[in-house]
């Protein structure tokens, strides 16, 4: 699943071409009570085209993520956050099922770096507050991969880590590039674990998804945390991602043992879902596909 999201320009998920529908709902759609579900006294949302991109939704502001907008009404409490986002299916695809939902993708917004104070402290508060259903992480952590096992004038890029206790954290004698690509990283999986304990304490359900293979996973202090928590290892291609490869799922209260298997279980009292989320579809290059999201979605609703 490493390097393989494009970040997203505009709205953050396409849905099929049914644009009528669309248009008809949004112009019925009553947003009066927006700016008390949203805590924006007096915002609008944005307008967005209505043909194909989803609709009406709020724009990143003030450390709060990219508020996504759904075919039906919110009818959940809690957020949903998906961090580093990519494509953005995920909180696109709880949006759908009525959970109000938030991504952060810094391709789509620099308002959307979750590595500022600003952004960090509002995912903190929003978890202290016990308002969050899930947070989603899924950062690329491309410094990370053993695909980078090139030598010095090669074709593959070279590795800039290795499995050791300080190697982890970036070898000596690396280019200014190669540093600064290595200590973004760094700050990233610090934040990470700092999202993780604070989770652990307020019991709020949080998953971690990267390439079974990433040295991410060897990082002390998370491998640690991992034994807290619980992991799930599975095939992207069995839910029809145009990609292949092994991802593993790190998760804290909650048992993700469900996405081990090709199960998407029975949404038929959940009609506001969205067609685009069909197994069927799939986005190029993407590690998320339609039947992915609906697996993780319809999982998570049946641990409620």
């Amino acid at each position: 699943a490493e390097g393989g999201r494009t970040p997203c320009t505009g709205h953050p998920f396409v849905l099929p071409a049914d644009g009528e529908r669309l248009a008809a709902h949004l112009e019925k759609g009553d947003w009066s009570g927006g700016s008390r579900l949203f805590g924006l006294a007096g915002s609008q949302p944005c307008a967005l085209s209505t043909t194909r991109e989803g609709g009406l939704a709020l724009p990143a502001r003030g450390g709060r993520g990219f508020v996504h907008s759904g075919l039906g009404p919110v009818t959940r409490e809690k957020w949903v956050l998906e961090l580093c986002a990519g494509s953005c299916r995920v909180a696109q695809g709880f949006r759908e099922l009525g959970f109000p939902s938030q991504s952060y993708e810094i391709g789509r917004s620099r308002a959307e770096d979750v590595l500022s104070g600003s952004a960090q402290q509002y995912i903190f508060d929003l978890v202290r507050a016990e308002s969050v259903a899930l947070v989603w992480v899924s950062f690329s952590f491309g410094s990370f991969c053993r695909a980078r096992c090139g030598k010095p004038g090669g074709v593959r890029p070279v590795p800039v880590r290795n499995d050791s206790l300080l190697g982890v954290w970036g070898l000596p004698s690396l280019s200014v590039r190669q540093r600064a690509k290595v200590n973004l990283e760094n700050r990233q999986v610090s934040f990470l674990i700092e999202l993780v304990n604070l989770c652990i304490f307020y019991n709020t359900p949080l998953i971690v998804e990267n390439a079974l293979t990433s040295r991410l996973w060897n990082v002390p202090s998370l491998s640690y945390l991992i034994e807290l928590g619980n992991v799930c290892d599975f095939d992207t291609c069995q839910y029809g991602a145009s990609m292949k490869g092994t991802s593993r799922l790190a998760a804290w209260n909650i048992d993700v043992s469900f996405m081990r298997s090709r199960r998407v279980f029975s949404l038929s009292n959940f009609k506001t879902t969205s067609p685009s989320l069909s197994l069927s579809h799939a986005l190029p290059s993407s590690a998320y596909c339609g039947g992915l999201v609906l697996a993780l979605v319809s999982g998570f609703l049946q641990l409620l």
